[in-house]
């Protein structure tokens, strides 16, 4: 038997033996990161419990493969991760077994893919830039410097951001008025226009909450069992995530941050801003 393969087995024969499973999906920045630093410091407490639970994290978010391969390192987790707004579910090899769909393959691990390849993104891209007489700067244009500038990650870090698989990040240089019939021209060829923290997204037509009920699926389907989920971010982004979540959870954002968020029935909001309420949330809701 191979390694991969015990670890599989060891990993269905831990969570089968609990009544109830909890799985714990969280956007990143803002939420388990510090929306200023990036630093996860004050997350500690819930991280620890988490470990101690054995319940797995699944980061859930707008960053790239290369950037959250390394923030799982950082935080010593080997759960799976949605990338890019929901565009892909990664996991380690093996990690579900026979996963019972068709799989790609992101350099050693394996994934389901939801949305569209890059250069498509980008080719539709500058066709609304044309049809809409846009001024913009995606970040297939801008250098790591510019990247950095604009994201507040260092230039190594950028590079990471820059390795995009499946959307496009871009700034307006005017402001664009029209946002409702450019969203409306994307659904039409079957893509999304997502408004983020820092940035304006193009990607497939997928969310992070199609992205959760896919993960959730292959739990149940590889491991049986019941299931809790929680789902914690912080804003406009979330929401699909939020909604498709047993507990969801709002974390606090800075005053100078703050957006208005629509009611999500059963939602917790977090006194603690940033990572400090994240943790809060996590040993909350698992006491």
């Amino acid at each position: 038997m191979t390694f991969a393969a015990f670890g599989c087995i060891f990993r269905k024969t831990n969570l089968m033996n609990n009544n109830m499973n909890w799985i714990v999906f969280t956007d990143l920045d803002g939420t388990l990161l510090d929306a200023r630093d990036y630093s996860f410091s004050e997350a500690q407490p819930g991280l620890k419990l988490l470990k101690t639970r054995k319940i797995p994290l699944i980061p859930c978010t707008s960053k790239t493969f290369a950037e959250v391969k390394e923030i799982r390192g950082n935080i010593h987790s080997d759960a799976p991760f949605i990338i890019e707004n929901g565009s892909a579910v990664v996991f380690p090899k093996n990690y579900f077994g026979a996963a019972g769909m068709k799989l790609d393959t992101i350099q050693n691990f394996e994934a389901v893919v939801l949305g569209r390849p890059y250069a498509e993104i980008k080719n539709f891209l500058e066709e609304i830039v044309s049809r809409f007489n846009l001024k913009i700067r995606s970040f297939s244009q801008m250098d790591l410097s510019e990247i950095a500038l604009h994201s507040g990650l260092d230039e190594e870090q950028a590079s990471l951001a820059a390795d995009r698989m499946f959307s496009e990040p871009f700034i307006a240089e005017e402001k664009i008025d029209n946002l409702d019939e450019i969203a409306f021209f994307a659904r039409e060829n079957n893509l999304r226009l997502l408004i983020g923290n820092r940035f304006y997204h193009l990607l497939g037509r997928t969310d992070k909450g199609r992205a959760v009920q896919s993960l959730l699926s292959l739990y149940k389907q590889n491991f049986g069992g019941t299931y809790k989920s929680i789902g914690l971010g912080d804003g406009p982004n979330d929401i699909e995530l939020l909604l498709n979540v047993d507990y969801p959870v709002l974390v606090k954002r800075p005053p100078e941050l703050s957006k208005k968020m629509p009611e999500i029935s059963g939602m917790y909001y977090t006194k603690g801003t940033g990572p400090a309420g994240w943790s809060e949330a996590v040993r909350h809701l698992l006491k």
